[in-house]
């Protein structure tokens, strides 16, 4: 008997391992970065590419970035319900605006950025390792002229009976006069996703 019991479980175990060598490993693979992410209603890469370019698209056409000699760009606030990489989002805008020959004012940095920046004024100050003709000057940065803030929110509903589920996101941003406090421009870029469990 337990030589009949010792060949079922050889037996069993033989298959098992012969099925799992059957087994194939999902692969990865290169796709197109720029390809549109259906997979989700979650906001992505794609969404990212096309909210940031719409909207610097739409500040360099106006011309209304040039009445700053210089502009900063805050850090686009996530007022949604889900991680957002905002900060890719603003600086896919800096890049864009800041490649655009239409665009003529100088991007100086954030407050975000200011700490790297005093970091480096520091060391080449107070470490004595520098010769001083060489240093960078302190008390020569510019200020920024012009900000632009930006954010982006959304509202989910879902239907259960359809087994459908939407997300509208909304991306708004803004150029201000630093000085005067006054709005120069903004504009918004509506967004819906859809999908069917």
């Amino acid at each position: 008997m337990q030589k009949i019991i010792k060949s079922i479980i050889g037996s069993t175990i033989f298959l098992s391992v012969a099925s799992c060598g059957s087994f194939t490993p999902a692969t990865a693979q290169y796709v197109d970065p720029n390809a549109v992410n259906n997979l989700t209603t979650n906001f992505t890469m794609t969404d990212l590419q096309l909210v940031s370019q719409a909207m610097a698209d739409s500040l360099i056409s106006t011309g209304k970035l040039n009445k700053c000699k210089t502009y900063t760009v805050s850090k686009v606030a996530n007022k949604t319900d889900q991680y957002i990489d905002t900060e890719t989002i603003t600086q896919s805008i800096v890049t864009r605006l800041g490649n655009a020959s239409a665009v003529k004012a100088i991007y100086v940095l954030s407050g975000s950025e200011m700490q790297n920046q005093t970091d480096e004024l520091d060391r080449q100050h107070q470490s004595g390792l520098y010769n001083k003709s060489t240093t960078a000057k302190v008390g020569n940065m510019k200020g920024a002229q012009c900000r632009i803030d930006g954010f982006v929110n959304s509202i989910s509903t879902s239907n259960s009976g359809t087994k459908t589920e939407m997300v509208q996101y909304q991306y708004n941003m803004k150029l201000i006069n630093v000085e005067a406090g006054e709005m120069v421009w903004s504009n918004e870029k509506p967004l819906a996703k859809k999908m069917q469990h």
